[in-house]
């Protein structure tokens, strides 16, 4: 089974957004999860203990066409991310 690595991701604010400071190794996920709907990927964070309960509907997905990033909703700030550009 193929698996992508899901990082927990350390970012610093910039004037424009977040910069990725550091992240480390959180676990991995099936690699079908890339193809999910974000509905469904939060609540498989949720579930897994990424996210707690309360983090439900404050927070959204980005693609950055190698990470799929969990945001912050009210700040964009990323959360986790599941490195899948490896492949590409």
């Amino acid at each position: 089974m193929k698996t992508y690595r899901i990082l927990s991701i350390d970012a610093w604010r910039e004037c424009d957004g977040y910069v990725w400071n550091a992240w480390y190794d959180a676990g991995d996920i099936d690699a079908d999860a890339i193809h999910w709907n974000a509905r469904k990927l939060l609540k498989y964070f949720r579930d897994n203990g990424f996210l707690t309960e309360q983090s439900a509907g404050k927070c959204a997905i980005d693609d950055d066409q190698y990470n799929i990033v969990i945001v912050k909703r009210s700040t964009r700030r990323p959360l986790f991310a599941i490195e899948y550009g490896v492949d590409n």
